[in-house]
């Protein structure tokens, strides 16, 4: 072996290196029960046995489970009655990736801790976690799933509301990785729906185990600092899952805006919320938005709320009347104002869209993602341009100075005003800023094609499409490169 080379062994997770110490502790005990059995019978050898146990052990220091694995379905070959040996094999197995061979092996079990341990991470490596899940209690404290899986575990379980379970697969998380400051950060704010005052703690050690620190961590942990003592108070439990809504994980946010509808069932805006998060989850929202704003006809938040929902489901008509209504009860606040544009645009009304957006940008003074919603809609009709989408561009650059999006709106910008030296060095600085924007490199095509320069503006076009290979910018790009052609 090369200096290079690497044997795969030492390239194993932790889970694997202790399951082939266990292999390893327990081969001598098999291989002796197995050549006591051979000596009863006329042909096989304890030799033979032997040959093989040297098999295993070269395979498993070379890193090969699947090699070591036949090796020991050799020695059941010549010793079928060496029923201790199907849990040595079950383990290889798994560790070589056949969960399937694993579970053949230990239906010539029996069904203590260590054959219940093997088969629930079987059957979890299959994607049947339920039934993995099921298995773990009576496999003992010393089964453990593999990190990723008890993250799925944990994220499987949020999303049926089991916050409680989702914490057991965390723990248990965070003791095989003491170190991981995202496996903190995940324990932390689940136990923020569960228990909130033991959040704080894993939180930060979520930010001290993170190398330039964990600003969600941070913010979450004061937050919680401050959470009701009691915990029976329905807007502090509104107020964390708003908090949560933040971090867009609607998982946990749902369970919050539950405990405080439990508190208070009439609390329209955590009802309202608690829609938003199910609409998010891929759920059905509109029976909470709509109890939501049954329940407060007034109130301009329900109605935004489900203003959204219609936009989100395609209904942008019924999106208008609950919008319209929204902005008109609450004319100061530029998130409805934006959805209302985004309700506007999608009917096809685009003046009114872009006087929507307008007025949400300034409402919002010093925020740029408004100014940059009302550029790139400008940018993309393609429709007034000089008075609203290269000032909109210019403002939210100055307010964000490092965004590439800001970038390239406005390079674009001056692109369609036929700038074409201000297009390049505002675009050329996007793409440096952030080379992975497939929009972007779809501008920085329609320039090169528009300077002459056929093959760069194809490379460009190319790249945006490979970027957004089924997304709206990358079907453009597309369109264009067959245009070059012609």
């Amino acid at each position: 072996m090369s200096a290079r080379e690497t044997p795969r062994y030492n390239r194993l997770t932790h889970l694997e290196a202790m399951m082939i110490e266990a292999l390893r502790g327990r081969w001598s005990l098999l291989l002796l029960l197995a050549a006591l059995i051979l000596t009863l019978r006329p042909h096989p050898t304890p030799l033979q046995l032997a040959g093989l146990q040297a098999r295993v052990n070269e395979s498993l220091r070379a890193g090969h489970a699947d090699r070591a694995l036949l090796a020991v379905e050799g020695a059941l070959d010549i010793a079928p009655e060496a029923a201790g040996l199907h849990s040595t094999a079950a383990r290889l197995a798994l560790l070589s990736g056949q969960p399937e061979r694993a579970l053949a092996h230990l239906a010539q079990t029996g069904t203590d801790r260590e054959a219940r341990c093997l088969h629930a991470q079987a059957l979890a490596a299959l994607g049947d976690l339920s039934k993995a899940l099921d298995l773990l209690p009576q496999a003992g404290r010393d089964c453990h799933l593999p990190p990723s899986l008890l993250r799925t575990a944990a994220a499987e379980a949020l999303r049926l509301g089991d916050a409680a379970a989702a914490r057991r697969f965390l723990e248990t998380w965070t003791r095989l990785e003491p170190a991981n400051p995202q496996a903190h950060l995940e324990l932390g704010l689940t136990l923020s729906v569960v228990e909130p005052p033991a959040a704080v703690a894993q939180l930060q050690l979520a930010q001290d185990l993170a190398p330039q620190g964990n600003a969600q961590a941070w913010a979450m942990a004061d937050l919680l600092a401050r959470f009701s003592a009691a915990q029976e108070d329905a807007r502090s439990w509104a107020a964390l899952g708003e908090a949560l809504t933040r971090l867009e994980r609607w998982d946990l946010a749902a369970i919050a805006f539950q405990r405080a509808l439990h508190l208070d069932p009439d609390f329209s805006a955590a009802r309202a919320y608690l829609g938003l998060a199910l609409d998010n989850m891929g759920r059905n929202g509109y029976p909470q938005l709509k109890a939501a704003r049954d329940l407060a006809p007034n109130a301009p938040l329900p109605r935004a709320l489900l203003g959204m929902h219609w936009l989100l489901t395609g209904r942008p008509r019924q999106a208008l009347q609950e919008l319209e209504i929204a902005v008109r009860l609450d004319p100061e606040n530029p998130a409805y104002a934006a959805q209302l544009g985004a309700a506007y645009a999608e009917v096809g009304q685009v003046s009114a869209a872009l006087e929507s957006y307008r007025r949400a940008a300034e409402l919002g003074q010093g925020e740029p993602s408004f100014w940059l919603l009302l550029a790139q809609t400008s940018l993309r009709l393609e429709t007034r341009v000089q008075e609203l989408g290269l000032p909109a561009a210019r403002n939210a650059l100055v307010l964000d100075p490092e965004s590439a999006a800001a970038m390239d709106s406005l390079g674009y910008a001056h692109l369609l005003l036929g700038h074409m030296q201000l297009a390049e060095r505002l675009l050329y600085r996007a793409l440096q800023t952030d080379p992975t924007r497939a929009e972007t490199y779809y501008h920085w095509g329609l320039l090169q094609a528009a300077r002459g320069l056929p093959d760069r503006a194809q490379a460009a076009l190319e790249a945006a499409q490979q970027l957004d290979p089924e997304g709206p910018i990358g079907e453009l790009a597309l369109r264009t490169i067959e245009g070059l052609g012609r």
